[in-house]
């Protein structure tokens, strides 16, 4: 949970320092991550929830963490930072293009069963 609350905070952090808004609106999401992130952790600690449930929290709260981590550093290194301009070195859908295949990477390595 205290992992989920400081990437939460440093992430409006960044988004208040940039002067871009196509970084901003990019960072929107890796917010919504960590403090979706940091919510599962929250229930997991304080809530009474079936076994089931738990072990689905379990499960996806870690790609939450990976799409904010992924989707945070492709949007300041693919994005000017300071100019408010649409995106000189890469287009939207490159970074778009990215972003997935490098969650689909760690996807696959969160997900992947170590007693297989």
């Amino acid at each position: 949970m205290i992992i989920g609350l400081v990437l939460f905070a440093a992430a409006l952090a960044l988004r208040s320092v940039s002067g871009n808004r196509h970084v901003r609106g990019r960072l929107f999401g890796s917010t919504l991550a960590f403090a979706a992130y940091a919510l599962a952790h929250s229930l997991l600690n304080y809530a009474d929830l079936t076994a089931d449930f738990r072990q689905q929290i379990v499960t996806f709260a870690p790609l939450l963490l990976a799409w904010g981590v992924v989707s945070g550093i492709v949007a300041i290194v693919a994005n000017p930072w300071r100019v408010d301009r649409a995106p000189d070195r890469f287009p939207n859908i490159v970074q778009d293009a990215l972003a997935i295949a490098l969650f689909a990477v760690v996807a696959t390595i969160v997900l992947q069963d170590p007693f297989a």
